[in-house]
């Protein structure tokens, strides 16, 4: 499992990098970290952060700027099927809008627009409360 972590690292998924940072934070919030222990190690992030300030800025650049900009094939690709999904929807029948055309009909790289023209506004908002349900955790307990 640990080889898995350790490669997901190496990667410029800005959104591997975004799962990390989540998982980060609720970790330190279930073990309830020292708030001493916590500036300390803030303030030696901030001082890795300063040393290495040119490379975190070619790195956002190439990961989030470059992409929103559609300089890198990734971006424009991405930018073209949300577009193509969005006018698909649009396009559609009310019927379609609301219900979907079908799971599985369209595969875009965003969950929005697949969702959208999948499952229309009735299921985009369905799924999306499903997946805000806290769950019970793994140790038999169950929520309350």
């Amino acid at each position: 499992m640990w080889v898995i972590g350790v490669s997901l690292m190496m990667t410029t998924s800005s959104t591997v990098l975004i799962g990390y940072a989540m998982y980060s934070l609720i970790r330190v919030r279930k073990l309830g970290i020292n708030p001493v222990k916590a500036l300390i190690g803030l303030f030696v992030l901030c001082v890795i952060a300063y040393i290495a300030q040119d490379y975190i800025a070619d790195l956002f650049k190439q990961m989030v700027t470059d992409k929103l900009e559609q300089k890198t094939e990734s971006g424009s690709d991405r930018t073209l099927l949300f577009l193509e999904s969005m006018r698909l929807w649009f396009h559609a029948s009310p019927l379609n809008q609301l219900f979907g055309i079908g799971f599985g009909y369209i595969r875009s790289t965003d969950l929005f627009s697949t969702l959208l023209v999948n499952t229309g506004v009735i299921g985009t908002i369905f799924i999306s409360g499903l997946s805000s349900i806290p769950r019970s955790s793994s140790t038999g307990t169950r929520a309350a």
